[in-house]
């Protein structure tokens, strides 16, 4: 066979070749054995049988005895359950494949079919036997519902229904040892997930549990969270309890989960077990969960204390728990109002990191540091950071965990731009990511974004479907359910609806704590726009000197931007045009360079008479925030929703939002002569990490993502040759 095959005089008709396809399944099922079954039962055979056609006779065969008896009520529940241990797949296979093969071979398939992959080193530890792997390569060739899964041929698997057969001539206590044999090898060999999953099934719940928490760093690392919540689900409560390493993972799922009650209760059991022979790496991370206890009872102070504490027990390399530890840091900061701490701390923890380290783990750290950047009115800093975890940042996010996760704070950025399309995908991105690892705070946050986006576009009744629902969703921090509500007053505010604004204009429902401060900065904002639309300019005049004191104080210049407009509002409609004007300058300042057109689009068309003057002194910027007045103008109108909206850094053949600097131009200039980054650094005299950052704001400024569309935007706009 060897030689015709080399002499390709050989037709080889391979088992892969003999499957039927979802569309051949349906025509034999329905047409030639005249079933008349639904698409989702029929996908349901042809994926159990693996288009397997004596399978699928067998299936159809059974199917029909049904209909024949006047079951056919049954059929779903049929097809559901259908295994290789269904009298006619179990008698074919007994009568016409397992009682012809010797019995060390019947032997050696039933101990090895508890594998959902087989390798011979691991069908050697279950079965005591040499020359597995000769074994394995023979029962492949002669097509005995083997399959090889690599073309070396080291590792198999059986046929689905195969393997349900030949496991249901093992005793329980037989597949339960085989279990635990096969949980052994795969440890021992590094194959943990899998070891994992033998170990559970052998019932084996101690060796289980040992299992888990050597398998959790790596299942950590990738993002896995809805893996290991599935395993520890799978244990009994008191062997989790009995667990120190358990006990804190547990206790951290239910963390992201917002299940607080059920988090202080195994890290209770936990703070039991700690002794002398509890290494401090578990210590440490015992400390973190005590101090997500106390930020989520606002206790700033030991949630800050306690994350110190952590951090000096925490491994150098246990990057996971030491920057979700920094991030807890950060944000007992932020609840102190210290941001400028909080950012130094998630900085440190961001650039911290040794060339090689796993960046997915910082994920939620880098989330929180682009959101409070924002805050402090540096957009352009945060797109940079974004940029530096993911080059795949600016063009929207690369694709993975790290991609999809960073769409959070980048659809908050390009909401800030008014890149409205681009901000609803992003934020899409994110979500799906949250719902599907259960992170409460990101599905919150997700919400919330995407209602802003969403009342921007005209698409408010979806935006109401939106905040009413993520409102009662239970948080750790902000949003708050304030601030839902101050954005379902802003839904009241933009559609007219007079009374809905009154009854939600409540304060003391919007607002956490009395005075204004970091955390009630929305909620408040949204309460003057009431006041002001009420005609209450008194009573929102006050309000805005505090929010204003207290944003200014902290350096939230993202606030202090909203603040200046809705006082130009006061006092224009005072009759203080001049004061007005100067209000709106200062806005115009401070939001220019960032790109923070969203802030003035909040306000239009209020402010419509005194910006239509400013253009002379900006006209890039003005020109980006009237386009996007006109456009929503229209959706307000006409009734169209969704409708593409005019974003500031969209707009091609003007400078930049922000001018690119002369080391920034001659970096520029040598990437359109062809140079390398390596290149560049010698010409230049600076390293190549250097280079590299000088890349990621050339690429942020010019709205490019890659060096190609950066040479060919910096020629469109006269800036190189």
């Amino acid at each position: 066979v060897a030689r015709l095959r080399a002499r390709n005089e050989i037709t080889e008709i391979r088992a892969n070749a003999l499957k039927l396809d979802r569309s051949e399944t349906a025509f034999f099922l329905n047409r030639v054995m005249e079933l008349n079954l639904t698409e989702e039962n029929i996908a349901a055979l042809e994926t159990r049988t693996e288009g397997w056609l004596s399978g699928l006779q067998l299936a159809a065969l059974a199917v029909r005895d049904m209909q024949t008896s006047g079951e056919s009520r049954d059929v779903d529940g049929f097809v559901r359950e259908f295994s290789g241990t269904h009298r006619y797949i179990f008698d074919f296979l007994a009568e016409e494949v397992l009682r012809l093969l010797p019995p060390d071979i019947r032997s050696f398939l039933i101990r090895t079919s508890v594998l959902k992959r087989l390798c011979a080193p691991l069908c050697g530890a279950l079965t005591g036997r040499a020359g597995s792997a000769d074994l394995l390569r023979q029962l492949a060739g002669k097509n005995l519902f083997l399959q090889a899964l690599d073309t070396g041929g080291t590792w198999y698997r059986y046929h689905e229904l195969f393997a349900d057969f030949l496991k249901s001539n093992l005793t329980g206590e037989e597949e339960a040892g085989l279990h635990l044999a096969a949980a052994g090898w795969l440890g021992e060999n590094n194959f943990l997930e899998e070891a994992v999953d033998h170990a559970l099934s052998s019932g084996d719940f101690g060796e289980a549990a040992g299992m888990i928490v050597s398998a959790a760093d790596e299942v950590i690392r990738r993002g896995s969270f809805a893996t290991l919540q599935n395993w520890i689900r799978a244990l009994p409560d008191g062997t989790v309890h009995s667990s120190c390493g358990l006990s804190i993972l547990a206790g951290f799922l239910c963390i992201f989960a917002n299940r607080y009650e059920e988090a202080e209760a195994y890290g209770e059991a936990a703070a039991k077990l700690i002794d002398d022979t509890i290494p401090p790496s578990v210590r440490g991370r015992l400390k973190s969960l005590q101090a997500h206890f106390k930020l989520c009872s606002a206790d700033s102070e030991s949630s800050a204390r306690l994350s110190r504490e952590a951090l000096d027990c925490l491994a150098a390399d246990d990057f996971f728990f030491r920057d979700l530890t920094t991030n807890l840091l950060g944000q007992s900061l932020e609840l102190r109002g210290d941001l400028r701490s909080a950012v130094e701390a998630y900085l440190g923890a961001v650039a911290g990191k040794p060339d090689g380290a796993e960046r997915g783990a910082n994920i939620i750290t880098l989330i929180n540091l682009v959101f409070l950047l924002n805050r402090l009115g540096r957009r352009s800093e945060a797109l940079a950071v974004c940029r530096d975890c993911d080059m795949n940042a600016s063009t929207g996010g690369g694709p993975g965990f790290i991609g999809d996760a960073l769409c959070l704070g980048l659809g908050l950025l390009s909401l800030e731009v008014n890149d409205l399309d681009k901000a609803y995908s992003q934020i899409l991105r994110a979500l799906a990511l949250s719902e599907q690892a259960n992170i409460v705070d990101g599905i919150v946050w997700g919400r919330y974004i995407l209602s802003i986006i969403l009342l921007a576009r005209g698409e408010t009744d979806k935006a109401l479907g939106i905040i009413r629902a993520a409102g009662k969703l239970p948080t750790s921090g902000a949003p708050h359910r304030g601030w839902f509500l101050a954005l379902e007053l802003e839904a009241a505010l933009r559609t007219g609806d007079t009374a809905a604004a009154r009854q939600l204009a409540d304060p003391k429902r919007l607002v956490s704590f009395g005075v204004p401060d970091y955390w009630n900065d929305p909620p408040y904002l949204s309460y003057c726009r009431f006041l002001i639309s009420e005609g209450r300019l008194a009573d929102a005049a006050p309000i805005l000197l505090e929010l204003g004191r207290s944003a200014e104080a902290g350096g939230r210049n993202r606030t202090l931007i909203s603040v200046w407009l809705l006082k130009a509002r006061v006092e224009q409609a005072s009759g203080r045009d001049r004061d007005a004007l100067g209000l709106v300058q200062r806005a115009l300042k401070l939001a220019s360079p960032e790109g923070y057109v969203r802030a003035f689009a909040d306000e239009m068309p209020g402010l419509l008479p005194l910006f239509e003057k400013m253009r002379e002194t900006d006209p890039r910027f003005t020109d980006a925030v009237m386009a996007a007045h006109r456009a929503e103008k229209v959706v307000s109108q006409t009734g169209s929703t969704g409708r593409s909206v005019p974003s500031f850094h969209g707009t091609r053949g003007e400078p930049p939002v922000e001018p690119l600097t002369e080391r920034e131009l001659d970096v520029l200039r040598l990437v359109a002569n062809g140079l390398s980054n390596a290149g560049i650094a010698e010409a230049l005299f600076v390293s190549v990490g250097t280079v590299k950052k000088h890349l990621n704001n050339i690429f942020g400024k010019l709205d490019a993502g890659n060096r190609t569309q950066a040479v060919v935007r910096a020629r469109e706009l006269n800036l190189i040759v």
